[in-house]
């Protein structure tokens, strides 16, 4: 059934064409939150709106296009100064700080469908790097409790990568707040073969 279009002044407006109802919903709570935490005055909320619409299209199109880098830091023990391996950072052309759009995608509740295209890219990556080469790919904790993640994560993971060579390292670890539930899922991945670390736990 066809909506009934949105009044011009409406806030909606602005990410009603290529939003999900479900993005649209967060694109409004998140553009309330940032609205209110201006102040409330030096713009409208109409403005606010439009500023997260813009951001939400660039997002989404990042994602459909893979347009990101990854930069490989390696990561050494500090028991004998040796490579352990290298973690899988990312890098965004049009944003000086990857953790503005990171915590934009974690906020309305996008990073599952980006920390799965960085996992592809990690997966291709490993393909093409020497067998005793291990790389972390970063995870977010809401990734993690999002229902579906562990079959999504193990389709893209595929069986043909050394599980060994793919670690996960969960982020945000503050967001796990049903810690019974992350834990089977830790477990399943560690079973898997995957080594997993949680960041700044």
């Amino acid at each position: 059934m066809a909506r009934p279009p949105a009044p011009a002044d409406h806030p909606d407006e602005a990410v009603r064409a290529s939003a999900s109802p479900a993005e649209r919903a967060r694109a409004l709570r998140y553009s309330l939150g940032r609205f209110l935490a201006a102040g409330g005055a030096q713009d409208s909320f109409q403005a606010h709106v439009r500023q997260t619409a813009d951001e939400l299209d660039r997002f989404n199109a990042i994602v459909a296009e893979g347009a990101f880098e990854l930069t490989f830091q390696p990561v050494v023990s500090l028991a004998d100064g040796e490579l352990h391996h290298f973690e899988a950072l990312t890098r965004f052309e049009a944003s000086e700080s990857p953790a503005d759009t990171i915590r934009f995608a974690e906020e309305l509740d996008l990073i599952l469908d980006f920390d799965l295209a960085v996992l592809a890219r990690v997966v291709d990556a490993l393909a093409k790097t020497p067998a005793e080469v291990r790389i972390a790919v970063n995870v977010s904790a809401l990734s993690l409790m999002t229902p579906d993640f562990l079959a999504a994560f193990q389709a893209v993971a595929g069986s043909e990568t050394d599980p060994g060579r793919l670690m996960v390292e969960i982020t945000e670890t503050q967001a796990l707040g049903d810690l019974d539930r992350a834990d089977r899922l830790i477990g399943e991945l560690r079973a898997a073969g995957h080594p997993v670390c949680l960041d700044d736990f």
